[in-house]
């Protein structure tokens, strides 16, 4: 359904406008075909709570509006109260069980990473609130405002070129697609590209400033498909990019130590997924271009290599040594 309701959005847009006139498009049909799509179901706030305490609050609620009427509507709200606080205490005491069973099949399967979300969700740690952050000159900010700039400030000088990247960037200006042929023509994006880069999305991510995940994206059909591989193209022949691939979200995660300096943060972004497919396509190409500059004994960062194997080889050959 909600295939079928993006290709009907997608036929319909014209792309003479500009670029970020394009990009709004392709947003909006995809936000408007999941709208369309998807009933709206009341969802508990708490995890835990089911479908049957749900009803007896709504039943609450309604008792609530009459309660003063008469006594015995009075006494049936008091009733529906304990019941709903009976029945939300036997349903939180059951979902904790159910995951303390999940998190000891995953770890008995090897799914590690399944438990660990499972325990993340049970602790519920505290973490201070972002609202005392000190300043470069030691001075703590004071007002939002305030506290915006000094994380802008951070966050602006992490990734300062501190020389020799630029005329770096200058000499792969011509950066092809990987293994294609020397007829190519490599002045516009594949659809083969795009394909494969909306494919390996990772799922379960969050989104960007737009709201649009992964699996919108890979749900989309090849009407999408196609409709992205333009737009990318127009970016790459425009040299430019639509503003919403430009912002982001930006999420500081405490470290250790003294929570009112930005450097004890670790910063992560969430940009927009539509944006990571063109993103993609070129870090494709920069690997096939960058790959004969590296040295073999590098193993972080890269395919099909990590440190995790040059650390064991290290130790064989110095069991190798000591045996000699």
């Amino acid at each position: 359904m909600y295939q079928t309701n993006l290709e009907n959005n997608l036929n319909s847009i014209q792309t003479n406008g500009t670029l970020e006139e394009h990009a709004l498009k392709i947003r909006n049909s995809i936000n408007e075909a999941i709208e369309v799509s998807i009933t709206n179901q009341r969802v508990a706030k708490k995890p835990w709570i089911s479908a049957e305490t749900l009803k007896l609050a709504d039943e609450k609620r309604k008792a609530k509006q009459t309660k003063h009427l008469n006594q015995n509507l009075n006494e049936k709200y008091k009733e529906l109260c304990k019941k709903v606080k009976k029945f939300a205490r036997k349903d939180k005491e059951g979902w904790i069980e159910d995951q303390c069973k999940e998190i000891q099949e995953g770890l008995q399967v090897g799914n590690s990473k399944q438990a660990y979300n499972l325990v993340k969700l049970l602790k519920r740690k505290y973490v201070s609130k972002l609202n005392i952050i000190r300043k470069k000159d030691g001075k703590i900010a004071q007002s939002k405002e305030d506290v915006l700039q000094t994380w802008t400030q951070y966050c602006s000088g992490l990734y300062e070129d501190i020389g020799g990247g630029e005329s770096f960037v200058k000499d792969l200006e011509d950066i092809t697609p990987p293994d294609c042929d020397d007829n190519t023509n490599t002045n516009n994006i594949l659809l083969s590209e795009i394909e494969n880069a909306i494919d390996k999305l990772k799922k379960n991510k969050s989104p960007g400033t737009d709201g649009i995940t992964a699996e919108m994206l890979q749900a989309g059909g090849k009407q999408l498909v196609s409709n992205i591989h333009e737009l990318c193209n127009r970016a790459w022949k425009e040299e430019a990019i639509p503003d919403d691939w430009g912002r982001s979200i930006l999420i500081p995660i405490p470290k250790k130590g003294d929570l009112a300096e930005c450097s004890n943060y670790r910063t992560i972004s969430l940009i927009n997924h539509t944006g990571k497919v063109m993103l993609m396509v070129l870090l494709n190409r920069l690997k096939h271009q960058l790959e004969p500059f590296l040295s073999e004994e590098q193993a972080g960062f890269r395919k099909d290599r990590s440190t995790v194997q040059q650390i064991l080889i290290l130790r064989l050959l110095a069991e190798k040594a000591k045996r000699n």
